[in-house]
């Protein structure tokens, strides 16, 4: 997709967040499509996002959630958490593939904050400031949100909850794999910091457990 070509800078990010997923699991879209998909989205009607992309349509969901951060205590990672719980184990591969976002679609988030905030006379140092706060918040979300899911699938946190199931051989892989790349993050930022520490020992109890 060129940039450029459309007004609206987050439908334009969306759009391209759309059509680089859908071509990341080998389902790819025309341009055209990933742009009315996008239009549907951000209307509050993901059901076609989600036919077209399945667990993946939560990449163009967790990016929404941070362009509408109203913080954590206030239930953003919560809600994101909400999303995930539907697909269960299956929503670590998007979070794999969000915690590993290639250069460009950083460089998409950096301009679509550009193209918001530029007509609004802010400053290109401040400009920064706020794409770098928002993908602090992208990183603490994920991992925040897993951590919950975590305790939450493998009955960590119900002391009743009887003998869970055996973990699945590929989700102990996707958790060291998220692990791994969450340990990438690590950052002197206490905000993302202390999610990196709470996951690792999160999947630490889980994998002694199951």
């Amino acid at each position: 997709m060129l940039w450029g070509r459309q007004k609206d800078p987050v439908h334009e990010f969306f759009a391209f967040v759309i059509e680089m997923t859908a071509h990341s699991i080998d389902r790819p879209l025309p341009p055209a499509s990933a742009s009315d998909l996008a239009r549907d989205f951000l209307n509050g009607n993901d059901a076609s996002c989600a036919a077209r992309l399945g667990v993946y349509v939560l990449i163009p969901h967790a990016y929404n959630a941070v362009r509408n951060w109203q913080g954590c205590g206030a239930g953003t990672c919560n809600g994101f958490g909400g999303r995930m719980r539907p697909f269960g184990w299956e929503s670590l591969l998007a979070v794999d593939m969000l915690l590993q976002r290639p250069r460009s679609l950083l460089e998409a988030h950096r301009r679509m904050w550009e193209g918001m905030l530029r007509p609004e006379g802010i400053v290109p140092s401040a400009i920064q400031r706020e794409y770098k706060e928002a993908e602090k918040y992208l990183s603490h979300m994920l991992l925040h949100a897993t951590t919950d899911l975590v305790y939450e699938l493998s009955g960590q946190n119900r002391a009743f909850a009887g003998s869970p199931s055996p973990l699945r051989s590929d989700v102990r892989e996707l958790l060291r794999a998220i692990v791994a790349e969450a340990r990438q993050l690590e950052t002197a930022d206490y905000f993302v910091a202390k999610e990196v520490d709470g996951l690792k020992r999160a999947v630490v109890g889980v994998m002694e457990r199951l």
